[in-house]
C-alpha cells in the first residue's frame, strides 16, 4: 500500500483496505459460502408454504460471512440457493420482494420463534424501508462475491467527507 493511501485509511480508523463486492458468473476458488438453504419466495409465504424450519436450518448471517472471510483475507460469496439469510439474499438482489417475516425479523421480532434483530422500530417501518431500498434482481446463476479490493488500482478523484451535526 502506498504512503497516501495509508494516511487515508488511518484517518478513517480503518487500518485494512477495504472489501470490494461485485457480481460475476464465476464461483471464487477460495472462499466462505452458505449451505444451500430452503426454497423461498414472497408468493410462497403469502400461500403459507414457506417452510421455516428448513429456512432456519441452514441460517447463516451474509455480514457474518462478509466479516469472516474479510478477517482471513479471503472472499465470501452468494447465490440464490446459497444465500445465507432471507434479508441478506434480498439485498443481495436474488429474491423480490422482501419477505413479511423479515419485516418482523428486523423489527419486533416473531412471536414464539425468534426475538428479532431490532434494527427498525416496527413492521411498517422495515416495509417501506425495504420498498425504498429494493435492489434489481439477480440473474438466478450469478454469484455475489465479496473480497478484498487494493487500493493501488483504484484512483479517488475527490474525497469529501461531511459530519453530522451534534445534537
Amino acid at each position: 500500500m502506498n504512503d497516501s493511501i495509508t494516511r487515508l485509511l488511518e484517518a478513517l480508523g480503518h487500518p485494512e483496505e477495504p472489501f470490494g463486492m461485485f457480481y460475476t458468473d464465476a464461483e471464487p476458488k477460495d472462499g466462505f459460502v452458505p449451505k444451500e438453504g430452503a426454497t423461498v419466495s414472497y408468493e410462497m409465504e403469502q400461500r403459507g408454504e414457506l417452510d421455516l424450519a428448513a429456512l432456519w436450518q441452514n441460517w447463516s448471517c451474509v455480514m457474518g460471512q462478509i466479516w469472516l472471510a474479510r478477517k482471513k483475507k479471503t472472499a465470501a460469496y452468494f447465490e440464490a440457493k446459497r444465500f445465507g439469510c432471507v434479508g441478506g439474499s434480498f439485498y443481495l438482489g436474488f429474491h423480490k420482494p422482501q419477505l413479511e417475516m423479515i419485516a418482523h425479523y428486523v423489527s419486533t421480532g416473531i412471536p414464539g420463534m425468534s426475538h428479532g434483530e431490532r434494527y427498525l422500530p416496527s413492521p411498517e417501518v422495515t416495509r417501506r424501508f425495504s420498498l425504498s431500498s429494493t435492489p434489481d434482481r439477480r440473474p438466478q446463476d450469478s454469484v455475489y462475491s465479496s473480497q478484498s479490493v487494493s487500493l493501488k488500482q483504484v484512483r479517488l478523484r475527490k474525497l469529501s467527507l461531511s459530519l453530522p451535526e451534534a445534537k
